[in-house]
């Protein structure tokens, strides 16, 4: 006898009310997330605009700390604007006693790194370029100095710079509060507002003006020249670049560089000593990197400090050479 296969039946799934629903509802959702991460971009990126705003044209007063690598410094900050000039005070609480008077600045011109003395990470004029290098996250809201802030996290998308986690003052859109967070996700430095206020009275605010016009020049808004400067560095991550550099006629050398959040310094001497060994140190985020360099047969000593991954510091140190 001869068998005859038959064919298998076609099988059609039922769909009932209830899988077409969440059918409906998952597509709804796909659809949904891309217009979503993009708002939420949008929002973050308006939110970095008036915290760079805020940091540099409102005037407050309070008191912060910084703590970085077991040490805690205490801060009160007086910030005022004047005839169309930044003038401000930082008086340090514990340890010796010091005061730092700046005044005179445009603050449209504040330059990259003039804000590592409050510990205050504040995007640069090109801020908007910070999305090439970083995600933004928006992270809900939170309480800092008794405000209600926003809260984004800043996380890069290469092991080449450090994340921030920055909660901003809902109403004036200030930096209250700022984490840097290394590549193992530990929280490297701390800044925190302990108290602020926005209300400063004219007689105080006359004072802090008259001290800052007594203070020396702080500099101009020129863009950084490269003409003069005999070295560069010929590696640096993606985004970083070039805003401040000077250059003496005893052969030394400083360039600061930087993404719109971190900052890296480049400074070469000439009085390197080639017995010298390269050395590496660390203290909190902060890394500090020195190669030697023989040119000409002269030997000279490169140096680069920053707050960036150690590996990103010893390898800018060696691509920094003559042009």
């Amino acid at each position: 006898s001869r068998v005859v296969a038959k064919p298998s039946p076609t099988i059609s799934p039922t769909i009932g009310p209830k899988t077409s629903l969440l059918f409906g509802l998952f597509l709804l959702l796909v659809s949904i997330a891309p217009v979503h991460a993009m708002e939420e971009v949008e929002q973050a990126r308006n939110l970095l605009k008036k915290m760079a705003a805020a940091n540099r044209e409102l005037d407050y007063r309070g008191s912060f700390t910084y703590e970085y690598a077991g040490t805690l410094k205490a801060v009160r900050i007086t910030h005022v604007v004047a005839d169309d000039l930044e003038y401000e005070s930082l008086l340090y609480l514990n340890g010796p006693r010091r005061e730092v008077i700046r005044g005179g600045l445009s603050p449209d011109c504040r330059k990259g790194g003039d804000d590592f003395l409050a510990g205050v990470p504040v995007p640069t004029e090109f801020a908007s370029h910070l999305e090439a290098n970083y995600e933004l996250y928006l992270r809900g809201e939170d309480r800092v100095a008794d405000r209600d802030v926003r809260v984004i996290h800043v996380v890069p998308k290469d092991g080449m710079r450090y994340g921030y986690i920055l909660s901003l003052d809902k109403e004036t859109g200030l930096l209250l509060q700022s984490l840097l967070v290394g590549t193992s996700r530990r929280v490297m430095e701390r800044f925190q507002y302990v108290d602020i206020s926005y209300q400063l009275d004219s007689g105080e605010k006359a004072v802090l003006v008259a001290r800052g016009r007594e203070a020396p020049a702080v500099g101009g808004c020129e863009e950084p020249s490269v003409a003069g400067l005999k070295w560069q560095a010929k590696w640096l991550p993606d985004g970083f670049r070039l805003v401040s550099a000077s250059s003496q006629v005893e052969g030394q050398t400083s360039m600061v560089f930087s993404d719109g959040l971190s900052f890296v310094s480049v400074f070469v001497s000439a009085d390197g000593n080639p017995a010298f060994p390269p050395i590496q140190a660390q203290r909190g985020a902060t890394v500090a990197q020195l190669a030697r360099l023989n040119h000409n047969g002269k030997e000279y000593a490169i140096c680069v400090v920053g707050e960036v991954p150690p590996t990103t510091a010893e390898r800018i140190a060696q691509f920094v050479g003559p042009k």
